[in-house]
């Protein structure tokens, strides 16, 4: 494969998730303790008799540095390895993401930066990867979907103003940054993928005594990504619209969310030309998810999830549809200390298996 076709791909595949959402930031005046999750988990999905599995190590701390602000750290470890695949292990890039957030009247307003730091692993040979080129399709959902990339800053403002007792509208912007890299190995000039625009609006309803509804509605711009001096991809826009419906009950909440993701056809650039038509590279996708959190007893709680993923058939890739249902319980080991477990079985387009278990602690 042609280097510019090589990171067309690329650009298609392996952008990571953007920094806009950031952690909560608690507005009271009560201090909350230092918060470390870390898990263990492994994944493997088939898809047409290919087989390709990930094992992966998250790490989060959420540390205070305040009443009104805090620090949140998340690193993650992953091997990868699959039929006729190039086996792939580093550590993924850091990402560092500092919140603060202060009461206007009865308006809150939180600031926050996101910083992705290029610590993961760069540079892959050529068979390493196509391997990444896998596992960062959106449809099989890796942990781990990407390693190193370049550094990137993502600055955010959100306003969240109450319309009424029980209404509350959103409004939110980020503008993210990202540097230049070199994923294959033997380039000589850097791929830069494009900066990204986000804008946001929302709101928060109660619908009862028990029951609130959010709507919120994102919409991203691309730049274009450029290898050296040239534009070379140029991935549009997209718009995002997420429903969720909480109903809370004594301790137990069901939760009914529904994700439509829109995304605008994509242009292979050359030298700053256009060299192809507009086509339509990455799927429109609609996600619909059920779940049910309990409390079995004082110590155990259990979620049962049940989801359906649709993707749009594209030119690279074919119609999927993905079918999960999964069993998350917790166990609370001491007032600081609570087991994290998750499983979860695929099957569709995709079939596979997510397993995991880990430690949530507060300090």
């Amino acid at each position: 494969m042609a280097m510019a076709g090589t990171l067309f791909l690329l650009s298609i595949v392996v952008a990571p998730p953007t920094l806009a959402r950031q952690t909560p930031v608690n507005l009271t005046s009560r201090q909350q303790g230092v918060q470390i999750s870390m898990m263990a988990l492994y994944q493997n999905y088939e898809e047409d008799g290919l087989s390709v599995d990930q094992i992966s190590f998250p790490l989060s701390i959420v540390a205070p540095l305040g009443p009104s602000m805090n620090l949140t750290v998340s690193a993650r470890h992953a091997t990868a390895s699959g039929d006729s695949l190039e086996s792939l292990a580093g550590l993924s890039d850091t990402q560092v993401s500092l919140g603060y957030a202060r009461s206007i009247g009865n308006s809150s307003l939180i600031f926050s930066l996101g910083l992705n730091l290029p610590s993961g692993k760069r540079e892959l040979s050529s068979d390493e990867f196509q391997t990444l080129v896998l596992i960062s399709q959106t449809a099989f959902d890796f942990r781990v979907p990407s390693l190193g990339q370049g550094f990137g800053a993502s600055p955010a403002v959100t306003l969240a103003l109450p319309v009424s007792s029980d209404l509350v509208l959103g409004l939110g912007a980020s503008y993210r940054v990202r540097g230049g890299f070199k994923p294959i190995e033997g380039m000589e000039i850097d791929y830069t993928p494009g900066n990204e625009l986000l804008l946001t609006t929302g709101l928060d309803s109660l619908l009862g005594q028990d029951t609130s509804l959010s709507i919120d509605a994102t919409y991203t711009r691309y730049a274009a990504d450029q290898l050296g001096d040239d534009e070379i991809f140029d991935a549009g826009s997209k718009i995002t619209i997420t429903t969720l419906i909480r109903h809370v009950r004594g301790f137990n909440e069901w939760r009914m969310l529904g994700l439509y993701r829109a995304r605008a056809k994509t242009s292979r650039l050359g030298g700053g030309a256009l060299a192809t038509s507009a086509i339509q590279t990455i799927a429109n996708e609609l996600l619909l998810q059920v779940s049910y959190r309990m409390r079995i007893n004082t110590r155990l709680r259990a979620t049962i999830l049940a989801e359906s993923h649709f993707f749009d058939e594209t030119p690279v890739y074919q119609a999927r549809k993905v079918f999960d249902i999964g069993v998350l319980p917790t166990y609370r080991l001491s007032h600081e200390t609570t087991l994290v477990t998750r499983f979860i079985f695929t099957t569709g387009t995709i079939s596979g298996i997510e397993a995991g278990a880990g430690l949530a602690v507060q300090l």
